[in-house]
């Protein structure tokens, strides 16, 4: 048994281990450098580069996870976790050869291949609750936990060292990621020798896409389901965009290298990881209507506070306020998700949520890169802005569903 799920918690770390790296190399090199582009560009350029260069994994992701899981169900889950995990291999290595070669073409593939082949996680987590017996269950849900947030803590601290000149001579932007993609191959050949197959496929059908076209689109008329997914989207825009543009907040407002980026981008994963630990009584004790609004003020206050008073020490101080409210708000909406869809329908409901999660991703990017290059600090602001106007959005969706 340990054989069989041990390569597993390789695929969870080195997915979020990928997440942490990118965020925290993307600022530096896109906004720090020439690299990428032939001729010296402004500071509007270089910006809207970054945008769509974050927002090309999950424009990716939109298209490639929902027919990954797809071929999954037919084709076996080992299968696809191998195709998945070694095109992850193939996209870090193309991205640590772009930043290599300065082709920001390739870079743009590159990106597009890992939000497309992104499935590894869903799927190595579906291969783990199937391994799992009543008795050891608790125990691999909470391994999974630990690995993925130790991805996503190691993620930027490792990104901001590996790529920090001043540390090793070789060492560079590029290096993090020829180590991801180096952990991704042995990863694939681990599960390819170790891991059987937990999926029976069944007798293939043909595919109805009108069928399941209209079976989301029932789930939509649900009332109360179909706002929840609004205010999702509403509130991962103003959390993917303080993520995703934080490092160049401190790059442009604090003026730090890579290395103290990654250091702190850490700082944060790691009380985004503990929050929901820390607090769990809350979620014991509070019903997820009551646990949603206050982390989501908490959150806006916090990314004000960085942005608008930029002493540092004030943002190591603030960043624990943020990361956790972040985690136990991710959290308690998931829960709400879980308590009002009906127990049909709600493998499909979380398969359309974390595609909400990717549009959210790929649209607030993309727009904040275009916010960036009036200023550092608006796309932060405008992130806390929208949080507010989910958390309203979510006072109202709370009265409705208590006067109903």
């Amino acid at each position: 048994m340990a054989k069989r799920i041990a390569p597993l918690f390789l695929t969870l770390l080195n997915d979020l281990l990928g997440a942490g790296i990118v965020l925290t190399i993307f600022a530096p090199l896109v906004l720090g450098t020439d690299d990428f582009f032939s001729i010296k560009s402004s500071y509007h350029i270089h910006a809207l580069v970054l945008g769509l260069l974050i927002g090309a994994y999950p424009f990716g992701q939109l298209f490639g996870a929902p027919l990954m899981q797809e071929f999954a169900k037919n084709l076996g889950r080992k299968n696809i976790l191998l195709i998945s995990i070694l095109f992850g291999f193939l996209a870090f290595l193309l991205s640590g050869v772009a930043i290599y070669t300065h082709m920001l073409w390739l870079m743009f593939v590159s990106r597009l291949i890992a939000g497309f082949f992104s499935s590894n996680r869903t799927l190595a987590q579906s291969a783990i609750l199937e391994l799992a017996t009543p008795k050891n269950q608790k125990f691999l849900l909470l391994m999974t936990t630990f690995f993925i947030g130790l991805g996503f803590v190691l993620g930027p601290f490792l990104g901001g060292k590996l790529s920090e000149p001043s540390l090793v001579s070789w060492f560079d932007f590029d290096v993090p990621f020829i180590l991801v993609a180096f952990l991704f191959l042995v990863d694939f050949f681990w599960i390819f020798f170790a891991f059987k197959e937990t999926h029976i496929v069944p007798v293939k059908k043909e595919y109805r896409f009108k069928e399941r076209f209209v079976g989301i689109f029932n789930i939509y008329k649900e009332k109360q389901i179909g706002l929840l997914f609004a205010i999702f989207f509403i509130l991962n825009v103003g959390s993917l965009v303080f993520i995703s543009f934080f490092p160049a907040f401190l790059l442009e407002i604090y003026k730090y290298k890579q290395g103290l980026i990654g250091d702190m981008m850490g700082y944060y994963a790691f009380f985004f990881v503990i929050g929901p630990i820390l607090f769990h009584k809350l979620f014991i004790h509070l019903k997820p209507e009551k646990l949603l609004v206050w982390p989501l003020i908490f959150f806006a206050v916090g990314v004000y506070g960085i942005t608008f008073f930029t002493e540092h020490w004030l943002a190591w101080v603030l960043l624990p306020i943020i990361g956790m409210s972040n985690s136990i708000y991710w959290t308690a909406i998931f829960i709400l998700f879980a308590k009002y869809s009906p127990p049909q329908i709600r493998g499909n409901v979380f398969g359309i949520a974390w595609g909400t999660w990717s549009l959210a991703y790929f649209l607030s990017t993309a727009f904040s890169g275009i916010l960036l290059a009036h200023g550092a600090k608006i796309p932060l602001i405008f992130g806390a802005l929208v949080t507010i106007l989910g958390a309203l959005m979510y006072l109202l969706f709370f009265k409705t569903r208590k006067t109903a």
